[in-house]
């Protein structure tokens, strides 16, 4: 392993950021509403880059994930990196989707050759959706989510997303591609945990 690829493993561990002047994440839908007969919701808001640098974000235009785990979970610096759902109800707990295993699955062990194929779709997927942030840029996103595997009763609840970028980055992206994509966009890699406000969702 080069010189070079070291330095840069040893930054993903050191310039961890969780300070909204390093990125800061905005919703800003006033009221998002979950009608009765559709599951759908549509989030709109906006990342600022407050730094001197610009910024590379892995996974930024990527899907919404909802997975059982806490903020704490993402936001420890070992992730990868992508956009995180939360919902809380009236007492700020933290709703939890179901997830769902069909009885169909097929338990059968993937041929390695397959599992590798796999991998390879799934970190093209990650790199391609990379977005860069000039310094002191602000961009707009827009996010759709299907909450099916929530179990809300009517009522009042409110949401916030996370993006998060950690040091397991370098598992989905060649460490030699991060130091070629920083010299490409002129821009650092972004290493941190961005977690916006929090609005109200209410169910119907």
């Amino acid at each position: 392993m080069t010189q070079s690829i070291l330095i840069l493993l040893n930054a993903l561990l050191l310039n961890y950021c969780t300070k909204p002047d390093c990125l800061e994440l905005l919703i800003s839908n006033k009221v998002i509403v979950l009608e009765e007969n559709n599951r759908d919701i549509e989030i709109l808001g906006s990342a600022n880059n407050g730094t001197a640098d610009n910024l590379i974000l892995y996974d930024f235009n990527g899907v919404i994930y909802m997975i059982q785990e806490g903020e704490d979970f993402f936001c420890d610096g070992e992730g990868a990196a992508g956009f995180e759902l939360f919902i809380y109800d009236e007492k700020s707990e933290q709703v939890i989707p179901d997830v769902y295993v069909p009885d169909s699955l097929d338990y059968t062990q993937i041929p390695t050759e397959r599992f590798n194929s796999l991998m390879e779709q799934s970190r093209a997927k990650f790199i391609s959706n990379t977005e860069v942030i000039k310094a002191n840029q602000q961009i707009r996103f827009k996010k759709k989510v299907n909450l099916k595997n929530y179990h809300l009763e009517k009522g009042a609840y409110s949401l916030q997303v996370i993006y998060f970028a950690g040091k397991s980055i370098s598992n989905m992206v060649d460490p030699r591609q991060i130091l070629e994509d920083e010299e490409a966009y002129d821009a650092k890699i972004y290493q941190g945990c961005a977690r916006s406000n929090k609005v109200a969702l209410i169910v119907k």
